[in-house]
């Protein structure tokens, strides 16, 4: 095989068992799951064989610790509450580990460019079942978009896809170095319009928030000189349809409706979970089927870490966190990366565990070369 054609299958291998699975099981029917997820263990279990002497070799002492403290304190909850947790809760450490060494192998190499075919796909494919048949982009209060999208999920599925492979693409280009930037702009600012036309509020937030990350890349210390020429115009645009702008603002947070209701659902939800606790709960967090106001989960990462991995394992992970944050320039990542995961775990519940988890790995704990030797 050529260089190039590796490059190729070991950034394919990323993107199908790491980052695109949650956008795969949305699309496809619920009669294809099952042969889906048996792919998905198919090519864990090839990346294990394949990564299984830099695992041993290679030894992430602090990322492999919280892994193991993930999937033991698992099988304990699972015992304190006679049942068991979802088989992600346990797997999934493993999968994001063995995910970890593969990327953090040197002697692998990866070719971001295929994200942008990626993002070409999933607009033709979003714009064909979806944008394409909207009655108008803007207001449709009598149209019922859900229905048309996934089987699997809601409209809201378009700006996840979007905005976490988008960040997948970010966190990885800068990892790599792989002079992305461009290419990263021009998707941020797609997906941004994209998303204004699907309206989810914190699809909005977090797009916005990589839109401006990726500027931030793209120009660096140019950023003052380009503010000038772009922020003018900016400010003029804004002024000039600032009555567009606010009935927009108006339309996707201020009327009633299934986006509205899903916000007050939520809210409503984590404080279920806390009016709910009791001794046991507290230290073990609910048993798997418990419902918060009417929903399966409390759309937290943070509540659903407890109920996952116990408070001890939430005390564990915001301690980690903590510590990231107050000891930032020893670790290679800028805080502000943290910002899109941080903006979606108070509203929807898309990490830990999930399948692109590798990327919060990476942000929390790649240091700086010249730190990179001290285990913690």
């Amino acid at each position: 095989m050529t260089v190039q054609f590796k490059k190729n299958i070991n950034t394919l291998v990323i993107l199908y068992l790491l980052i695109l699975p949650h956008t795969v099981y949305s699309i496809i029917n619920s009669k294809d799951e099952n042969m889906y997820f048996l792919s998905l263990l198919v090519v864990m279990v090839l990346l294990f064989v394949n990564q299984f002497k830099s695992i041993i070799k290679t030894l992430y002492k602090a990322e492999l610790l919280f892994v193991i403290i993930l999937c033991t304190l698992s099988i304990i909850t699972s015992i304190a509450h006679g049942r068991m947790s979802p088989g992600l809760a346990f797997i999934a450490p493993f999968v994001t580990y063995i995910g970890y060494v593969f990327i953090r192998n040197k002697s692998i190499n990866f070719n971001l460019k295929i994200f942008n075919v990626v993002f070409i796909f999933l607009y033709v494919y979003f714009y064909i079942i979806y944008f394409g048949i909207l009655p108008d982009f803007i207001y449709r209060s009598n149209f019922d978009e859900d229905l048309i999208v996934f089987e699997s999920a809601s409209s809201n599925g378009i700006s996840i896809a979007l905005n976490i492979t988008l960040y997948s693409y970010l966190i990885l280009n800068y990892f790599f170095k792989q002079k992305r930037e461009r290419d990263i702009f021009i998707i941020a600012l797609i997906n941004f319009i994209f998303i204004v036309i699907q309206q989810s509020r914190a699809g909005l937030i977090v797009g916005l928030v990589l839109l401006f990350i990726s500027i931030y890349e793209l120009y660096g210390s140019r950023i003052k000189k380009y503010l000038f020429y772009v922020g003018i115009p900016a400010i003029i645009l804004v002024a000039t349809f600032s009555d567009y702008i606010t009935n927009y603002l108006s339309l996707i947070g201020g009327m009633s409706g299934i986006e509205t209701y899903m916000a007050n659902e939520r809210k409503f939800a984590a404080v279920d979970f806390f009016n709910g606790l009791n001794i046991n709960n507290f230290i073990f967090g609910y048993s798997p089927g418990t419902s918060f106001n009417g929903l399966s989960y409390t759309f937290n990462v943070f509540l659903d870490f407890w109920s996952t991995y116990s408070f001890l394992g939430l005390s564990i992970f915001v301690f980690i966190l903590i510590r990231r944050f107050i000891l930032w320039k020893k670790y290679k990542f800028p805080i502000y990366y943290f910002l899109p995961f941080l903006f979606y775990a108070f509203v929807e519940s898309w990490f830990f565990p999930m399948y692109w988890d590798v990327i919060i790995y990476l942000l929390i704990f790649v240091k700086h070369e010249k730190f990179s030797k001290f285990p913690i």
